[in-house]
């Protein structure tokens, strides 16, 4: 059956797996676009608190990493979303042998861009907050 549908799929599209996502891929393209842009604008290099705070450019999929001056763990993960309503994963979840300990993993593929910068400036809350001594 699913190779049917992909049969389908391929027919449609000329026969390339590339044509058939092209609507996935500005999804989530301009998803990733809108994303970096929030990141921007809610870390201003101008402030103190956000010196501290980087992140990556992917040239492609749906998720980044932001870098942070500070730990980051399950403690702060529950009192993210407790708190601020925004979820993120650590990235030390993706080391074998220990890494990633100051990093965490946003996923903008599901949301729409409103949503996606609502997120970022919770985030950039939570940031700002444990920065500056108001979060534990």
């Amino acid at each position: 059956m699913s190779q049917a549908l992909v049969g389908g799929l391929l027919l449609e599209n000329d026969c390339t797996l590339l044509a058939a996502n092209q609507q996935a891929i500005r999804f989530y393209r301009e998803n990733m676009e809108t994303a970096l842009r929030a990141l921007e604008q809610a870390f201003p290099r101008d402030a103190a608190w956000a010196r501290g705070v980087s992140w990556n450019h992917p040239q492609g999929g749906f998720f980044l990493v932001v870098q942070l001056p500070f730990e980051v763990d399950d403690a702060l993960l529950e009192g993210s979303a407790r708190r601020y309503g925004v979820l993120w994963t650590p990235m030390r979840y993706f080391y074998i042998e220990g890494g990633g300990e100051r990093a965490l993993r946003l996923s903008c593929s599901y949301l729409a861009p409103a949503r996606i910068e609502e997120g970022i400036q919770r985030l950039a809350r939570l940031i700002q907050d444990r920065i500056e001594g108001r979060l534990p």
